[in-house]
């Protein structure tokens, strides 16, 4: 029919119609303007050429499914969108929003305008979100709730909708308080729950998803509070949220068949979201010691990325996987995950420009201008977190008691491992500074070991005093930074821990007994400013207390790790081992788990590196000891107890025949 109008054009090509723009207004005002059942035909038509083909641009299906369906087109409109957001895809976002308004424009569909509006404001603070703009996101809600026209414009669902959002973006930004978020996030998903059980179609499930969002949110807030039992809670609660929404029935194919229905009836973005509430309670089971299930819920998140191509949520995967790989000791698999997650969050360049430092030579020996040049990320906020990660990573790889002997070995470790350490967490507090301020303590608190492990590194290779006082001041300098922007004694704690192992590294003399250590005040003065931080009922390691003791433990281990090496150092070697036997057991009680009392371990080789020093008579001494303390206190099977003995009877019977030992 429309072939055998005389201005209709034929694609030579193809034989397909095309109009211009000029005769496509002509068609719509005086010949299609009485075809709407005609018409409405076609466009079901052209739907379902879109849904069979996939490559093809959404934003066109929308607008063709929006003739067919304003109802309909608008919920795939929204669905559509927040897939796009969810994926970080900002352009295909705005496609689907230019289309959405030249439907409405082609024909006059005022009636869909109201819709739009109240879903406009919400979206587009969430948009603001997913691109790392909290300020703006607050300022366009504020904006909103100011003008009376524009909140009346909105219904109770996404005036609650908005205020997630909006809370979100607050809680990033870090300028309020922690406690407010979590009170007005518990009393908007209460009620969206009550609204939810009145809407259908996709109004059901933005409400529902907004609702699980405050869940998650809401465990956010306790996982930067380390409060890391609660924030667990709220991550559970959001996931009892998703197997609600979808239905028991349609997991037990998850990963099957079902997950084509999921995807159909529900979006790509419940797919997405779920995936990075799983990704978040990872990262807080690896902070509270379970590493295990750590791995096992990132392997499900990373499963559900892939299924729906989510390029950017697996990049935030890997960043994760590196951050809990960190936490276990395993630096060469953090740094491969953590590297991989830059290249897909930030397009950094080669792993031989961004090792190296910026006056660095290439491998010919030319001047390398371009080193360790990291590009403008495509999501800031999730590359510095990656580039935080791979910078304790880096720290962490040096081994202080077994380092090289080779002079350019030397050099390349400064250079790959404490240089490339520094840039990234300049990159990272650079990021932080502006867009979310809570994450400098942490930022400041790992300035200060590296600069305290890259002192501690020169004094044992016998490096330039002038460079060790620089790294001493300023590991120093950022050490009571950390503390100005602690607000957690037991982190306040951790610091006075880490600044009295400063002291430590810069007193250090080789070799054990009297004056190899000098002013042990200094390091005790710290170490009892940790110790009156912590709670009565966590200062013994020999019964259990509350899941919510646990970061005490940890910290009391430290304390107690130190107080071994200074004792160590200064000759008092039954001090040393009753220091690191209760060292052991507060680690033990923090997690059996996620501290491997091993060799493998940086503790436990550390250990053993400082035994394998010592005379076989006091090793010998040590064993004795251990095993009368382990019958008087019954703590035999404690996995702490028996790792440390296993390490000074390893220590004995492996080394001995070996090792010349200096006699006492």
């Amino acid at each position: 029919w429309f072939r055998n109008m005389p201005f209709v054009k034929i694609r030579p090509s193809d034989d397909r119609i095309f109009l211009h723009d000029e005769m496509y207004r002509v068609m719509r005002q005086y010949v299609l303007k009485g075809m709407k059942a005609e018409l409405a035909e076609a466009a079901e038509k052209v739907v379902e050429y879109y849904r069979e083909h996939e490559d093809l641009q959404r934003s066109e299906m929308v607008y063709y499914l929006l003739y067919k369906s304003w109802q309909e087109g608008f919920d795939e409109y929204r669905k559509l969108s927040d897939e796009a957001i969810a994926g970080h895809r900002t352009g295909d976002d705005l496609l689907l929003r230019d289309d959405l308004l030249r439907f409405v424009y082609d024909y006059s569909y005022t009636n869909l305008l109201p819709q739009i509006t109240k879903d406009a404001a919400p979206r587009w603070i969430r948009r603001l979100l997913a691109m790392g703009l909290f300020d703006k996101a607050v300022a366009l809600a504020q904006k909103v709730r100011e003008r009376k026209d524009l909140w009346d414009s909105l219904d109770e669902p996404g005036q609650l909708i908005l205020q997630v959002y909006e809370w979100e973006a607050k809680i990033y930004q870090g300028k309020e308080k922690t406690r407010d978020g979590i009170s007005k996030l518990e009393d908007i998903s209460e009620r969206l729950e009550t609204i939810a059980e009145k809407a259908s179609g996709y109004d059901a499930i933005a409400i529902q998803m907004a609702r699980i969002r405050a869940f998650n949110d809401i465990g956010y807030i306790y996982s930067m509070e380390e409060e890391r039992t609660a924030s667990v809670e709220y991550y559970r609660k959001a996931i009892l949220g998703y197997h609600n929404l979808v239905g028991e029935k349609r997991l037990s194919g998850y990963f099957g068949e079902n997950i084509l229905n999921i995807r159909r009836d529900f979006g790509d973005a419940l797919i997405s979201n779920w995936a990075d509430t799983l990704k978040n309670m990872a990262f807080s089971y690896a902070k509270s010691g379970h590493s295990r299930a750590a791995s096992l819920l990132l392997k499900e998140s990373r499963r559900m990325y892939a299924v729906i191509d989510n390029t950017f949520g697996l990049g935030l995967v890997h960043s994760t996987f590196g951050a809990v790989y960190v936490e276990r000791e395993w630096y060469c698999n953090a740094t491969r995950n953590l590297e991989e997650a830059l290249h897909i969050l930030g397009g950094l360049a080669s792993e031989e420009e961004y090792l190296l430092p910026k006056d660095s030579t290439n491998r010919e020996g030319q001047p390398s201008s371009d080193a360790g040049i990291i590009a403008k990320p495509i999501d800031e906020r999730g590359a510095a977190m990656a580039a935080f990660s791979l910078a304790r990573a880096l720290r962490k790889f040096v081994d202080m008691e077994n380092l090289p002997v080779q002079k350019r070995e030397l050099e390349l470790l400064e250079e790959r491992h404490f240089a490339a350490s520094e840039r990234y967490l300049n990159q990272a507090k650079k990021v932080f500074e502006k867009k979310e301020p809570k994450r400098l303590t942490g930022v400041y608190q790992e300035f200060g070991c590296l600069y305290r492990d890259w002192l501690a590194f020169r004094k044992r290779t016998e490096r330039d005093d002038e460079q060790v006082k620089e790294s001493w001041e300023k590991s120093k300098d950022y050490f009571d930074a950390a503390l100005v922007e602690a607000k957690l004694p037991w982190k306040k704690a951790e610091i006075y821990v880490d600044t009295a192992e400063l002291y430590y590294h810069f007193r250090y003399k080789k070799g054990y007994g009297a004056g190899c250590m000098i002013d042990r005040g200094e390091i005790e003065r710290e170490i009892e400013k940790a110790k009156d931080l912590v709670p009565d009922q966590s200062k013994s390691p020999y019964d259990t207390y509350p899941k919510a003791s646990r970061h005490w433990w940890k910290v009391m281990g430290q304390v107690r790790l130190l107080e071994g090496h200074v004792h160590l150092k200064c000759g008092e070697f039954n001090k040393a081992i009753e220091d690191y036997l209760e060292s052991f057991l507060y680690f033990d009680l923090f997690s059996e788990e996620s501290v491997i009392f091993s060799v493998s371990s940086s503790a436990g080789a550390r250990l053993y590196s400082k035994f394998s020093r010592l005379p076989l008579k006091q090793l010998e001494t040590f064993e004795k000891f251990l095993q009368e303390v382990g019958d008087e206190r019954r703590i035999g099977g404690r996995t702490g107890y028996k790792s440390l003995l296993s390490i000074v009877k390893e220590v004995k019977e492996l080394t001995a025949p070996y090792m010349i030992r200096w006699a006492k």
